[in-house]
């Protein structure tokens, strides 16, 4: 749940449905994930990936991974359009935005991680280090109406995107 005054990009998705598909080929294992982000305008989005199982030990596990993310970005387009556009009631001035070609299906980016796990009886900690390889920025266009002077102007913007390392960590405790 977020505030109306959220400024998370994702607080414009109001619920989420997908499904995980995956066979394991022995050598590898392959995945796809297709889902829908509901929200004002629906995205559909798409998951497909690669990864390999290796234990370690009895108690260590590593799954190598790579991934491709896909999306609409009307969600996006839903948070310039609700959230960022602005209204100046003294100057007049109406400023808003929207993302150019919001429903076209596009690749956001590939990432390649390693998941570690360490199971030891019922407790299990993971690690996971992901390289994230950006694709596709978004196109904004962003509108300017001069309600005084009846000027409106429109300028595309190129977001800057780059890529990215992040990791996360879990603690699991199993109740069997």
């Amino acid at each position: 749940f977020y505030s109306n005054k959220s400024t998370n990009v994702k607080s414009e998705v109001q619920a989420s449905l997908y499904s995980t598909f995956s066979y394991d080929f022995d050598v590898f294992n392959f995945y796809i994930a297709p889902g829908i982000n509901f929200s004002s305008k629906s995205d559909i989005f798409f998951e497909a990936g690669l990864s390999r199982s290796i234990d370690l030990t009895k108690n260590l596990n590593i799954e190598p991974s790579i991934q491709m993310n896909a999306t609409t970005r009307n969600f996006y387009s839903s948070y310039f359009s609700n959230r960022r556009g602005k209204r100046n009631n003294v100057t007049g001035i109406i400023t808003s935005a929207e993302v150019k070609d919001a429903s076209k299906m596009a690749i956001m980016n590939y990432e390649i991680s390693i998941p570690l796990e360490y199971t030891k009886g019922n407790l299990s900690f993971g690690f996971t280090p992901v390289y994230s390889i950006a694709q596709n920025p978004t196109v904004v266009i962003k509108t300017t109406n001069n309600t005084a002077t009846s000027v409106v102007s429109s300028v595309e913007m190129n977001e800057s995107i780059k890529n990215i390392f992040y990791w996360s960590a879990n603690l699991a405790f199993t109740i069997h």
